[in-house]
């Protein structure tokens, strides 16, 4: 197995049972990736040889198979930081595939309110420099998606706004 194109193959195991004959790669997500290439080969038994020595046949490798993650990164367009205890920080729908982010938001004027490479973001709503609840409205929002990919960590960016509602009340400001 090699978690990229043209990369180093390492061992993921064996499998030493006539009545084993499946393997579940990353099976819980432990590496946060299904991507990689991969390849069988068949061993015999091992059998004394010269000098005692024991040998083993290995057959060359199979065809190898390569497959690629699908990663999947949507962010919604309003939340609600009004400490009720529903949609109180703004935060991705579930997500796959991503090592990092490079997030930021900004009010109407263009001022960072936050950043974050978390891809969580888990944005309370307040500003980052201040610790004040930011105002009801619109954010712009830019960001940064570093997805796992067979060919490596790939960036993909985009950008777009966020309603707050339940925040500050901007005419009492």
């Amino acid at each position: 197995y090699t978690p990229i194109l043209n990369g180093e193959y390492e061992s993921l195991g064996l499998i030493n049972s006539a009545e084993n004959t499946s393997y579940i790669f990353n099976e819980f997500m432990e590496s946060n990736s299904i991507a990689g290439c991969f390849y069988i080969v068949a061993m015999d038994s091992l059998l004394p040889g010269p000098g005692g020595l024991l040998n083993q046949n290995i057959s060359e490798p199979s065809n190898i198979v390569c497959v690629d993650n699908c990663p999947i990164y949507f962010l919604p367009n309003t939340f609600s930081p009004n400490q009720d205890g529903s949609n109180d920080l703004f935060h991705p729908f579930p997500y796959k595939f991503v090592e990092d982010v490079d997030f930021k938001i900004f009010n109407r004027w263009g001022n960072l309110v936050f950043e974050t490479t978390d891809p969580d973001i888990g944005w309370d709503g307040t500003y980052t420099k201040t610790g004040e609840v930011c105002a009801d409205g619109v954010y712009y929002y830019t960001i940064q998606v570093n997805t796992i990919r067979l060919e490596g960590i790939v960036p993909e960016s985009f950008s777009g706004s966020v309603h707050i509602f339940g925040g500050r009340n901007p005419v009492k400001e």
